[in-house]
């Protein structure tokens, strides 16, 4: 974890020292204080997989990441969760109240501003771009937008966001990366859920399958759930679905099969899932047969659940 505060900085040189320290921990930014003399900041920084978890608490400021700034080729979605006080945030002609009980996104490879007239604290979630693009599609309609926490996904999704600051940077990685993982679903199910009713019929066949699979990994350990279920969900039709999985060369059911195959093989790799009977594994993905679960998974992954769990557990 890093460990940043203005604690033992001269006031004349605090506010250049805290413009920098955000500046590392973020993207290049500007910042205003009004007063440096009795201000004070202060962020813990910690790494979960691919995502970085901040935690700011600092003085009235105002930030902003103006367009002549240099967009790197690592722009970040940043989301802001407020703890204590309020701020407001501007994006895209946009302007979203931060308020504690919520959240808003903010991409950095855009120009935005952030301003607070007052001490606050908030949880700061960095998420590489791509990883919520292939989940979302494009992501400009979604900044400078609070979610409320009123909401029951949207305070899911904001309390698990401010969970990942549990874990410290020596957990091991493959339980930070599918935390991390499991994280961008919930907060991509929580935007999309701001979403239009009739953005299916409107979006490119690429954000659409996008979607289509999201709404697919919710589902996963849903026996019941399959094609028809989905059509209704989404008011397309089956052969539509197909047809926008046809791009990929597979088919909705195949898709389904293979990703809930996939996730019984990660807890069977995982240490920390070894009392659990392979049985068990594969119902609680939404296999509601053992004997098609063993044949299907000998036939994705070239051998038998046990041979593979053994396998793994040796290396």
């Amino acid at each position: 974890m890093t460990t940043i505060t203005t604690e033992g900085v001269y006031p004349a040189q605090r506010a250049r020292f805290w413009r920098d320290a955000i500046s590392a921990a973020f993207v290049e930014l500007d910042c205003r204080i009004a007063d440096p003399s009795p201000f004070r900041g202060s962020l813990k920084q910690n790494r979960v997989g691919p995502l970085s978890y901040t935690h700011v608490e600092a003085g009235g400021q105002s930030v902003s990441r103006p367009a002549t700034r240099h967009v790197r080729h690592d722009e970040y979605i940043l989301v802001s969760i407020g703890t204590t006080g309020h701020g407001i945030l501007r994006q895209d002609c946009r302007e979203a109240r931060l308020e504690v009980g919520g959240f808003a996104v903010y991409d950095t490879a855009r120009p935005y501003e952030l301003h607070f007239d007052a001490p606050f604290s908030q949880a700061v979630i960095q998420i590489p771009r791509l990883l919520l693009k292939e989940r979302l599609g494009m992501t400009e309609h979604v900044t400078a937008t609070f979610l409320e926490g009123r909401d029951p996904l949207v305070q899911l999704t904001r309390d698990y966001l401010l969970a990942l600051g549990r874990f410290a940077d020596h957990d091991t990685a493959f339980e930070t990366d599918r935390i991390a993982q499991q994280a961008v679903d919930l907060l991509a199910m929580a935007l999309q859920s701001r979403q239009p009713a009739d953005a299916m019929s409107t979006a490119p066949r690429a954000t659409r399958l996008f979607r289509i699979k999201q709404l697919t990994e919710s589902h996963l350990r849903d026996g019941e759930f399959g094609l028809a279920g989905l059509s209704a969900r989404l008011h397309v039709s089956g052969r539509y679905i197909n047809d926008l999985f046809s791009d990929e060369g597979t088919s909705f059911g195949r898709y389904l099969l293979a990703r809930r195959l996939e996730r019984c093989a990660e807890d069977l790799r995982a240490p920390g899932m070894r009392h659990r009977t392979i049985n068990d594994v594969a119902f609680s993905w939404g296999f509601n047969n053992f004997s098609h679960f063993s044949a299907t998974f000998r036939q994705h992954f070239g051998t038998s659940a046990r041979a593979y769990r053994a396998d793994h557990v040796a290396s």
